[in-house]
């Protein structure tokens, strides 16, 4: 699974109840027409880390019937593409999407050897006959991996795995 099917995943599953908040997005270009209104963006953890699985939720204003359509998503980092990739939008949305209040949700984790940094990621929404559903540009903060935390559940995850348990002797 690539980092930005992760983060998509991440970004269109998770019920906003739980996630760590409404999360600033911009629309791809102002005043563009979109038959999906994204109302509201959820991610979570806000600011994962490298391993972490990241949640996300769009709920927006559907004015059309989709039967279906593909979910795009580019990622970028320090301006290098990373992901320039796509998926089926029903694999994230109940199909068909009704008219009115939807969700689209994903969860996906990141790969373990993510850097920290910001990363741009561009997502948007297409339906079968080649209209743009919805199109909005995220900015997602990846903190930095606490590597103590990391190599002490390495290590007893390797320990575990040749059966050595608690005791060493």
């Amino acid at each position: 699974m690539t980092f930005s099917t992760v983060v998509v995943v991440i970004l269109l599953f998770a019920p906003a109840s739980i996630l760590g908040g409404v999360v600033p997005h911009k629309f791809c270009k102002e005043n563009e027409v979109q038959s999906f209104e994204v109302l509201e963006m959820s991610i979570e953890p806000e600011s994962p880390r490298a391993g972490d699985a990241v949640k996300i939720l769009l709920k927006g204003n559907n004015t059309v019937p989709i039967v279906n359509g593909d979910l795009s998503y580019l990622v970028e980092f320090k301006d290098v593409d990373l992901v320039d990739d796509k998926e089926e939008l029903c694999k994230r949305a109940d199909c068909p999407l009704p008219v009115g209040i939807v969700e689209i949700d994903s969860e996906q984790k990141l790969p373990a050897f993510t850097p920290p940094g910001t990363y741009d990621l561009r997502l948007q929404g297409i339906s079968k006959e080649g209209d743009l559903l919805f199109c909005i540009d995220i900015d997602l903060k990846v903190k930095i991996l606490d590597v103590g935390k990391a190599a002490s559940k390495a290590a007893k995850s390797a320990l575990k795995s040749i059966g050595i348990g608690r005791k060493l002797l």
